[in-house]
Formats: C-alpha cells, sequence, structure tokens
C-alpha cells in the first residue's frame, strides 16, 4: 500500500492524562483514506510513554485497546501492544475532530 505524508506541519496535541504533549503527521493512502502517526512525545516527566511509530486509520480510532497499525517501513500490518496508544489515538483523534468542527464553523 503506498502511503503520502501531508505537507502540513505536524499538529501538537495535548496529552489529556499527564503534561505533555504528541506531534502527528497526517498521512492519506491511495484511496483517500487519512492515516496518523506519532512523531514524538514531549514533557510529561522522565518517562513520557512508549509510542508506535505505525500509521493508524483515523476512521478506526474508537473505544478499545487494540488498533491496527500500518509499518511503513516494511509494509506490514500489526495490532498495537503499546499500553499508552489507546489514549494516545484517542487524544489525537478527539484533537482533530475539533479542530476540523472549529475550522468549518469559521468558514461558514
Amino acid at each position: 500500500m503506498k502511503f503520502t505524508k501531508s505537507d502540513e506541519p505536524n499538529r501538537r496535541v495535548e496529552k489529556t492524562a499527564e503534561t505533555g504533549a504528541l506531534y502527528v503527521s497526517l498521512w492519506t493512502d491511495g484511496n483517500g483514506r487519512e492515516y496518523v502517526r506519532i512523531e514524538d512525545n514531549v514533557g510529561g516527566g522522565p518517562s513520557n510513554g512508549s509510542f508506535s511509530r505505525d500509521l493508524f486509520p483515523l476512521d478506526d480510532i474508537g473505544p478499545g485497546n487494540e488498533f491496527k497499525g500500518f509499518d511503513i517501513s516494511n509494509g506490514t500490518t500489526k495490532i498495537t501492544s503499546d499500553r499508552n496508544m489507546p489514549g494516545f489515538l484517542r487524544a489525537i483523534k478527539r484533537h482533530l475532530t475539533e479542530e476540523r468542527e472549529a475550522k468549518r464553523k469559521t468558514s461558514n
């Protein structure tokens, strides 16, 4: 599967359970489906929490603790087992949804 990274700068997403932020890039596949990838995890103390650098389909982020990610370095798909990822991914989706809703309101 071919993925394309957005030309937009990485988004800063505040963490919900602690201080600090995630920096997130946006991607699309050949069908126009959106994906997110965590690029960095800053702040929050000596242990910021581990994270996966896989691409995660934005539409698939919801309740639950298992998410399918795509490793673009080798083209494989896997279920993330990182315990931080569910909360990180939900915070990212919430942030992007709120950001897009605010843009829609200002453009009307």
